[in-house]
């Protein structure tokens, strides 16, 4: 069971249910979600599940007539100042944790041009996440760039930024889609009727990511030295969410780790249940395509435990980036 055949199967199943029950309010706002989820994979690139839903039953049509005859709009989708595509990076390579360090000492508060709406409830997030005594923390880039300067401004120590991500593993391993081979045993996990809670999906997908893993040691020999560094009882990796595909790999190796995340894709939000900050998957993206986040660094290399970044030279998006820095210090 791979992501494509698993939505489409998901996405079949719903429609059918929506239109041939009654109407109802949880309905309609399930539906908005998906339709939401298609939209944000459009948006980062990803149009072939589009196709296929459309191909082979016109499954985006008939989400958006669901909710047209229902008189509901669908969510938004934020636009962005800059395409992402256009984009040009410094050839001089940073140290993750030491650029951020400076960044956070180095800001200053001044007039913010243009507030972010979204500032605050990340910082209601990095709240919720909370601090606690003998656990170490550790933020999965880019999207939790302005949670880990949040803790580290507030003098808090055993945090980890830790580039993690479907780039670090195509680059560890030479080969594309490497993630997959984490992902696909947690969807293969809903297939099975008695997966309904957390420790049930780590039953049923650490086997499956244990034998997927084999033939990738490169991988395993990184997630293992960089875990090794920890020295507290417990590990806490926060994410922005969707699958939780990379806390879920630290899970399999560490039995410390637990996990938060901001939410997850409709299907898998009950399974994580309490340790989701909201089941509002639709605010993922506001989450994820903050400038600091989604275009102010990118991953360069990894080397000795150390992540390595290249900058943006982009000026609207470094002076967006310091913007919403701003707003989350100050």
């Amino acid at each position: 069971m791979g992501f494509i055949s698993f939505s489409l199967t998901y996405y079949q199943k719903n429609l059918q249910n929506f239109e041939s029950s009654p109407v109802t309010d949880e309905q309609l706002y399930k539906a908005k979600q998906l339709l939401k989820m298609l939209d944000d994979l459009k948006d980062e690139g990803y149009f072939y599940l589009c196709d296929q839903l459309e191909e082979k039953f016109s499954g985006i049509t008939r989400l958006r007539r669901y909710l047209a005859d229902n008189h509901v709009a669908p969510f938004e989708i934020t636009p962005r100042i800059v395409d992402a595509n256009n984009l040009t990076y410094s050839d001089e390579r940073f140290d993750l944790e030491t650029m951020l360090k400076s960044i956070g000492k180095e800001v200053q508060p001044q007039p913010i041009k243009d507030l972010h709406p979204f500032i605050e409830e990340l910082i209601n997030f990095c709240e919720w996440v909370g601090y606690d005594e003998d656990t170490a923390y550790v933020f999965l880039l880019r999207d939790t760039l302005l949670p880990y300067i949040y803790f580290s401004a507030k003098g808090r120590n055993r945090i980890y930024p830790w580039l993690m991500g479907r780039k670090m593993l195509e680059k560890l391993t030479g080969q594309e889609d490497v993630d997959e081979v984490i992902r696909d045993p947690l969807l293969e996990a809903l297939e099975e009727e008695n997966v309904r809670t957390f420790r049930e999906l780590c039953d049923f997908s650490f086997p499956r990511i244990r034998k997927n893993l084999e033939k990738y040691p490169v991988v395993t020999a990184a997630v293992k030295n960089l875990l090794s560094k920890i020295r507290e009882k417990r590990i806490v990796v926060v994410e922005s969410g969707c699958y939780g595909t990379f806390p879920m790999l630290l899970a399999f190796f560490d039995p410390r780790v637990e996990i938060r995340m901001y939410t997850a894709v409709p299907y898998l939000a009950d399974v994580y249940s309490d340790r989701l900050f909201t089941k509002a998957y639709e605010n993922v993206r506001l989450f994820e395509t903050l400038y600091s986040q989604d275009m102010y660094l990118r991953y360069a290399y990894f080397s000795d435990n150390r992540f390595f970044v290249e900058k943006c030279n982009d000026k609207d998006v470094e002076e967006k980036a310091m913007e919403e820095i701003r707003q989350m210090l100050f």
